[in-house]
């Protein structure tokens, strides 16, 4: 897996502190704090800020009495209910502020997309694991490159409850949005969508279906042609750069304008 450095990049950093305690090999691995159409909260059938704890021990590690804040003056800001994590595997939970447990467990605060602090606290108030992060972007998450657990940054494809894949972004430079021809209209019979970028590592994906494209959706290298209605839409990747945003058009096909 390559890693990605930029000089100018902004310092972001993650603080390990061992209380002697087993829980000392689970880790804050990935959070999301910009969660649009990323990743689905069934409990609630909607988006919302979440992150993700990784057992990195051999052994299976309880949290009982453990808390998670985001606030350094309230270190049992909320306390995880009865919970267990085999070794190897992950926690998700989400930083939505409903302050319950459902099929999910729910925190009693959100992440902030402008940055913050987030810690793993002890039951005898011992943080034995903090995330400091920076700013934050919409579907775009955030934590450790796997097996390098001191590196951290940026992930274009987000993975709750998965081993965090890809490079690891580390500055906060964004690709340019696409420039999608023609606009959203009406057409008789077919419509050629042309998409520009700006070219270098930067890749265009795009789908039809209304969804977010994603690493995986398929790439857009010359005018595709479509003979039904679609919503398009299309987002540039990079392997130095953060996503651009996406842009979306529809087009009405086998119909006049009114």
């Amino acid at each position: 897996m390559r890693r990605m450095f930029f000089a100018c990049a902004p310092l972001l950093f993650v603080l390990n502190l061992s209380n002697g305690l087993g829980a000392q090999s689970v880790v804050i691995n990935e959070i999301m704090a910009q969660n649009k159409d990323a990743v689905f909260d069934p409990d609630f059938h909607q988006s919302g800020d979440w992150l993700e704890l990784y057992n990195k021990g051999l052994s299976t590690q309880s949290l009982n009495g453990y808390y998670l804040t985001d606030d350094p003056n309230d270190l049992q800001k909320w306390r995880i209910p009865q919970a267990t994590i085999a070794a190897n595997r992950y926690l998700l939970i989400w930083a939505d502020g409903r302050d319950q447990v459902s099929n999910d467990m729910h925190t009693n605060f959100k992440l902030s997309a402008s940055g913050e602090w987030l810690a793993l606290v002890s039951p005898d108030g011992v943080v034995v694991d903090s995330l400091s992060f920076g700013r934050q972007f919409e579907d775009i998450s955030y934590g450790r490159e796997q097996d390098h657990f001191f590196t951290i940054g940026y992930f274009n494809h987000p993975t709750p409850k998965s081993a965090n894949r890809g490079d690891v972004i580390i500055s906060e430079e964004r690709c340019p949005a696409p420039s999608v021809t023609p606009a959203s209209g009406y057409f008789q019979s077919s419509v050629a969508i042309s998409v520009d970028n700006s070219g270098g590592d930067v890749v265009v994906h795009y789908t039809l279906d209304g969804a977010p494209p994603s690493p995986e959706s398929p790439i857009l290298t010359t005018p595709l042609t479509v003979d039904t209605t679609v919503v398009f839409r299309a987002r540039c990747f990079s392997e130095t750069k953060l996503p651009s945003d996406v842009v979306t058009r529809t087009y009405l096909v086998g119909y006049r304008s009114m």
